[in-house]
Formats: C-alpha cells, sequence, structure tokens
C-alpha cells in the first residue's frame, strides 16, 4: 500500500484500502454516517465495502441519480433537505464511493452544509482514481456550463483501490485514458512513452499507471494549490473539452469526460503546433497514438458558436480573452497562454477534417 499527503488529506493506494475506514472513525466521535452510491456503486462496491468495516454496518446509503444531472442545484438542494430531516450534523461523516461526478457533488455539500462536514473519497471508476478524487476541487454545475459553482475542500482521506476498476466497461478505460495521456504531456516524456506501450486492462500495470499519476497531481497540485498558475498544467486539453461536453450535455446527447478530453487534447495539441512552436513531428505522434485507442465522435461546424459560448466562462479567462495551457513538448507545459477565437475555430476545423473520419 502506498501513502501520500495533501494539504493535511491522506491518499491511500492499494488493494483492500477500505479497512483504513475503520481506523479513522476510531479516533472520531461520529455520531451518523451517510454513504454517497449511484446505481452502478451500489451494485457493484457497496458491498464489499461494507464488509471491510465493523463501523460501517449502521449507516444511511444515499442513492444519487446517474450522470451529470447530480451535479445540479435542484438535485443539491433535494439531498441536504433530505439529510437535514434525517438528523445530520456537524459530527457526521459522509463517504463518496463512485466517479467524478459523485466525487464533485458528494465534495462540494459536505463543505458546505453546515459549514462543513467530515467526508472520505472512494473512488469507483480510473479516471476518478487518477484525477477527480485528487487535488481538493469540488464543484456543482450550473445549468449547461460545467463546475461554475465550486471551492477547494480536501477529504479526510482518498481510498484508491484498482480492484473497484474490474467491473469497468472499456469506454470507462478509454475514458480515463485521455485524463492519464495528459500526465505523460504536460510533464513527463518517459511517461508518455510508457504509456503508449500499456495494456491498460492488466491489474499490475494500472496499479503502477494510477500510482505515477497521482504523484504528479500531487506534486503540481502542492505547488498552487488555488490553481493561478502552475496547477494550470493540468487544464491542458480540458479548456476545449470543457466547452464541448456542455454542448452535448445541452443537446441532451452527453459524451463522457474523458472522451471530451481526446478532442480537447487533439485541438489544444493543434494548438500549440501552430502558436507555440510546438514539432509537427510530435503532434502528429499524438494524434496517431490517440486514434490507436480511441474513435473520434462527430463535431458539426454548425455548433462551433456554442463552443466559444462555453469558452467564454472558461475560468482561466481573463480579461474577457481566452487563456490555455498548451504545450511546447512532450512532457512540457505553459499556462496562461492568450488564444485567438481564430486559433479555437482552427483547430476545430483541424480535427473534423483530419482526425474525425467516421460516422458516428
Amino acid at each position: 500500500m502506498n501513502k501520500f499527503r495533501l494539504n493535511g488529506s491522506d491518499i491511500f493506494i492499494g488493494y483492500d484500502v477500505a479497512s483504513r475506514i475503520d481506523l479513522f472513525i476510531k479516533k472520531q466521535a461520529i455520531t451518523h454516517i451517510y454513504i454517497f452510491v449511484d446505481a452502478n456503486t451500489e451494485k457493484y462496491c457497496l458491498k464489499s465495502i461494507l464488509n471491510s468495516s465493523i463501523y460501517l454496518k449502521k449507516n444511511q446509503v444515499i442513492k444519487l441519480p446517474v450522470g451529470e444531472y447530480t451535479k445540479s442545484l435542484q438535485v443539491f438542494e433535494k439531498i441536504c433537505t433530505k439529510l437535514l430531516s434525517k438528523g445530520i450534523d456537524r459530527n457526521s461523516l459522509i463517504i463518496n464511493i463512485g466517479g467524478g461526478v459523485i466525487l464533485d457533488f458528494g465534495g462540494f455539500l459536505s463543505s458546505v452544509l453546515q459549514r462543513g462536514i467530515k467526508f472520505i473519497n472512494i473512488p469507483t471508476t480510473l479516471l476518478a482514481q487518477v484525477d477527480a478524487s485528487i487535488g481538493g476541487k469540488v464543484a456543482l454545475n450550473l445549468s449547461d456550463y460545467k463546475n461554475q459553482i465550486g471551492l477547494f475542500c480536501n477529504p479526510q482521506m482518498t481510498l484508491i483501490d484498482p480492484s473497484y476498476l474490474l467491473t469497468l466497461s472499456k469506454n470507462d478505460f478509454l475514458s480515463a485514458q485521455a485524463e492519464i495521456f495528459k500526465y505523460g504531456l504536460i510533464e513527463d516524456r518517459n511517461l508518455w512513452n510508457k504509456l503508449i506501450k500499456c495494456n491498460f486492462f492488466n491489474q499490475d500495470h494500472l496499479l503502477d499507471i494510477i500510482t505515477e499519476c497521482v504523484k504528479i497531481k500531487i506534486k503540481i497540485v502542492q505547488s498552487d494549490y488555488l490553481d493561478w498558475n502552475q496547477r494550470r498544467k493540468l487544464n491542458f486539453g480540458h479548456t476545449i473539452a470543457h466547452a464541448v461536453e456542455s454542448l452535448f450535455f445541452e443537446l441532451n446527447q452527453p459524451i463522457t469526460h474523458g472522451f471530451a478530453v481526446f478532442i480537447g487534447l487533439i485541438c489544444e495539441s493543434y494548438i500549440s503546433y501552430k502558436k507555440y512552436k510546438f514539432s509537427k513531428h510530435q503532434f502528429l505522434n499524438i494524434i496517431k497514438e490517440i486514434q490507436k485507442v480511441w474513435l473520434p465522435i462527430k463535431l458539426d461546424a454548425q455548433y462551433d458558436n456554442l463552443i466559444l459560448k462555453y469558452l467564454k466562462v472558461d475560468k482561466k479567462n481573463a480579461d474577457y480573452k481566452f487563456n490555455f495551457t498548451l504545450i511546447t513538448e512532450i512532457g512540457s507545459a505553459i499556462v496562461n497562454c492568450p488564444v485567438s477565437t481564430n486559433d479555437i475555430l482552427l483547430s476545430l476545423d483541424y480535427y473534423r477534417k483530419n482526425v474525425y473520419t467516421g460516422t458516428k
């Protein structure tokens, strides 16, 4: 088992890490325990977590909807009201079991309800284990705008166990692969070279990959916890990705976060190549490796203005100007790069003409 610490919050990576819950609860005067799940984590993960603990026998399970709708103000109000009716108090403990949506929602609710309730994160998707569960960002969506209502708050601890990934679909793994590719592109060329040869469905490989990604994220977050400078490296691929994700949500055709990140990585690598002397050879290498694992999805030009609409509320923007994180070479990123509307449109056009080739 590996243990890390970030801003007073413990992160455990390994098998049977849920046993750490009892060690934590023993030292606390916990009055009530509430466990947040969705239909998937209730079916595949909840039982094994409950079986690993003595103290979790007396709990109240709160079942949340599957998908981004959970991160709405409507669901937030409904769940807060339900918890208050069940007698939640500031000595309670909330345990979030799920992917990024549940961790975002549960972390935000825990941070603000009654001015703060202790919470533990148990990420059960690969994407959440390598990214969403680390760093203290918690958020809700505002209508179709992603993560516009949020704050920074760390859980008491984060328990990362690769065995929870055994029930995931191939698309779940692909979605995470986009986020994992990002780490190699922004910080570690050797990791990138390792990732493009890696078998993501091998449990031993997974534990190693998860640990390496968590180390990189901790290192970056520790240098800039509140996300004003170097932490923005982690946004590579995500500026366009969040806008694309919001677009498909508005169209009532939601796509996974990771699939949106693949689009973002392609478009933002293109902008890096055109504006910041990122080499054509490395740029084409990124496209080639993404196309090996992912079938690009259709992105009609008629929606470009909607993508720009969502980009205008990106949190990195300053003085009404687009601010991106870009790469100068594989393994090296720069933050706060001004990017024009035309740069963005050209990158989307490149994606349509050179990357998307099917009818999906």
